[in-house]
Parts: structure tokens; sequence; C-alpha cells
């Protein structure tokens, strides 16, 4: 009986032990630094419970009854509630009072899309074309919609041109006037000042974790700006039509529900059942850059976030794909159009 007190003794040394360096590497890692030893244990608390929801995800994962894992990301220090507000306090990535509506003629904007027969490939993915940009980290998605919105854009161009241009999302972020009666984040006021203004580069419009006034300058640039000619919405929850698009046009920005698996997602295919799909749930936005097919995991989209590369699949979100419109991905979906 103590030699056996003494092994479970033994056993919770070595767990807390344990803990105590996930916890430690995490700190280091993401450069986590908190106002006091209270906020510091208070959040070390937070992230042992964390533990234990990676743990029993990742036991589903194993046996066979889920398509993902968890793991220790840069969010690993918040409760659920937390993580969440960071996109529950605004309002829709869609304009609430209207449903969003095509600026471009349907069918010269569709092109060809509809021309073609359903002997679409099992997968494509613009990331292994070179066509995308890299991960950036914004960790409070500050500036989803606009990252969005410019990263389709960036992969326009290159589409077009063959030459890849980071774009500046800061200056969408700053220059788009806002008011307490806008969408939080309108994906059309965003493609309406790509239009009509342009994007200028990321070097002429360096990207700042702060508030400032807008800097928009296309006089003195070292690179040409670049305007969209229009935009075009695929067809609300058509998923085979959204799987077209990418494939046949490229990336296309994407608004989306967010839940609290969203949190700790490092792996795999995520499926999660309450994540909603109608208009009022779209909270924030993703680019789509592809879709695969995995024999254990299923069908999914491949959508690029912007968490930095220790969230997800380096960085990049795998998205049920087929399955009634999860998380709203095909709800508000939009490509740019650019013309030369």
């Amino acid at each position: 009986m103590r030699v056996a007190l003494l092994v479970l003794i033994f056993v919770a040394a070595a767990i807390a032990f344990t803990d105590v360096e996930k916890w430690t590497t995490f700190k280091i890692t993401h450069n986590k630094v908190y106002k006091n030893i209270k906020e510091h244990n208070h959040r070390f608390e937070i992230f042992k419970k964390n533990l234990i929801r990676i743990k029993e995800q990742n036991h589903k994962y194993e046996t066979g009854k889920s398509t993902y894992n968890f793991g220790i990301t840069k969010f690993a220090d918040l409760t659920a509630e937390e993580f969440l507000s960071r996109f529950k306090s605004g309002r829709s990535p869609i304009n609430t009072l209207s449903k969003p509506k095509n600026t471009a003629n349907n069918d010269e904007a569709k092109g060809n899309i509809f021309d073609t027969s359903d002997d679409l490939p099992d997968q494509y993915d613009w990331t292994r074309a070179g066509a995308v940009t890299p991960i950036r980290d914004d960790p409070d998605c500050s500036a989803c919609t606009a990252e969005s919105v410019v990263a389709a854009v960036e992969s326009a161009e290159f589409i077009k041109t063959n030459n890849l241009v980071q774009r500046s999302p800061k200056q969408l972020e700053d220059c788009i006037p806002f008011t307490p009666d806008d969408c939080w984040v309108c994906l059309d006021k965003d493609l309406t000042y790509s239009r009509d203004v342009g994007i200028m580069s990321d070097d002429d419009y360096p990207w700042k974790f702060e508030d400032q006034d807008c800097q928009f300058d296309n006089i003195n640039v070292t690179t040409p700006l670049i305007h969209i000619s229009d935009w075009r919405y695929v067809t609300e929850g058509d998923e085979k039509e959204l799987q077209r698009t990418v494939y046949l046009e490229g990336p296309v920005v994407v608004a989306i529900d967010v839940t609290i698996d969203f949190q700790l997602y490092v792996d795999g295919v995520l499926d999660d059942p309450t994540c909603e799909n109608t208009f009022d749930d779209l909270v924030t936005a993703l680019l789509l850059v592809g879709y695969g097919d995995s024999k254990r995991q299923g069908e999914y989209w491949i959508l690029k976030n912007y968490f930095g590369t220790f969230w997800g699949n380096n960085g990049y979100l795998w998205l049920r794909r087929n399955k009634n419109n999860l998380c709203g991905v095909a709800t508000s979906a939009v490509i740019p159009i650019l013309e030369f």
C-alpha cells in the first residue's frame, strides 16, 4: 500500500513537471509575457486545462473517432470563450443588412467554368504552383478580411503575370473608412477599395501591429499599384461551383464560422458539427487555395489562415468538404477579377 502510494505520488509529480516543461517551452516559442505573477499563474491553470482538451481530442483521433488533432498553439493560454471573443466581438464579415451581390456580369465573369465536365481532379493546391504568399501572423485577426482580399489579389496577379508580389493588407485596414454601422470586416468594402484605389506593395506600405492614419501614397512607390477590375460571388452554398472556381480561376476569399475547436487545431481535417453555415454565423475570412481527398480523412478544403505557421497544417486549415457547406465555406465566397 505504501509503495503504491509512493508510485502515485511519483507519477503525479512527473506529470506536473512535464506540464511545467511544456508551459516554459510555450512561453518561449510564442514570446508570452504576463503583467504579474497572478496573471501568469492564472494563464498556467488555463494552459493545463487545455492540455487535457488536447489529450482527449487526440485520443479520439487515435481511435478513429475524429479526423483532426489538437496541439499547443499560441492560443493555449486562453479559455475557449476568450478565443471565440476575438471573432464574436464584431458583426459578420459580410454586410448584415443585405446579402452580397455580384458586380460582374454573371455569364461573362464565370467564363467557361460551367462548360467543363464534372471530371475535376481529386486534389489541387495553388501553393504548389507558387501562387500564394507566405503565412502571416495576425493572432487577434484584426485584419483577416483585408488579409484574405489582398491574398486573393496577390494570387490573381501571379496567375496573370507569373509574378508574385506581396501586397499590403495594412493599407486596407488603415485607409478604408469604418463606422459603427458597418460590419466589422466587410468583403465588399475591401473589394471596392481594391478596384477604385488600388493596393500598394507590402514593401511600400509595411505591416505594423498598431493603429495609424492612412499612409496611402501612389506617387512615391517602388512597385506599381494593382487594381482589380471586378469580383464575382460563388452561388450561395454550392460547394461544387466553389471547387470549380478555385481550380479553374484561382484562390477564393471565403467567410466562415469559427468554433472552439479552431483554438487548438494543428493537424488533420477539421469536421466540427457545431460549425454553422448561415450568413449570420460568418465571423472571419480566409483564403481558399485548393482542396484534397484523403482515404482516412475524406474530402477537404485547404484554407490559408493568419495565425502563423505553428497553427494548423503549417498555418493552413483543412476543412471538411461536401458536408452541408460546413462552417459556411460556400455561403459568401468571392473571387477578384483582374483584367490587363
